[in-house]
């Protein structure tokens, strides 16, 4: 049987495949037990130094750094594809915590505000444990 993982992401600068790699690893390639540990590494026969996977291209987007990542037989014998919806290239120019709140319908004006308030006490408290650690460092 096959199953499928979508993660879907998007926010940030991320690198496509990276935060997909990356769930595949935790998720995946790290657990002992979802594969037979006796059983030998496909790639080379010998030692299992984790379970494999192996990316491959995915025929139905339209982009060549996209692919899906599936695996080997699990101890179920399911195999798994784990894909990636990218989306952070669609939403280039967003940038509604920069607009005037004048400017800005009623609904979305308070998300504005919440976001803005967010992202500035964020800044403060990494700021500050940026100046404790750098105190820390020099005591």
């Amino acid at each position: 049987m096959k199953q499928a993982i979508v993660i879907m992401h998007g926010m940030g600068e991320q690198i496509p495949m990276s935060t997909l790699n990356s769930f595949v690893h935790s998720v995946w390639t790290t657990d002992d037990r979802l594969v037979d540990q006796g059983k030998p590494d496909p790639n080379t026969g010998g030692a299992r130094s984790g379970n494999t996977s192996w990316a491959k291209p995915d025929n139905r987007n339209n982009s060549t750094e996209l692919r899906r990542v599936t695996t080997e037989k699990d101890a179920s014998v399911n195999y798994t594809d784990f894909y990636e919806f990218y989306w952070a290239h669609l939403m280039q120019g967003l940038n509604l915590p920069y607009y005037p709140a004048a400017n800005v319908r009623n609904p979305l004006r308070t998300s504005q505000i919440c976001t803005c308030s967010e992202s500035l006490l964020s800044a403060d408290s990494v700021e500050k444990n940026a100046l404790r650690a750098q105190n820390v460092a020099m005591e």
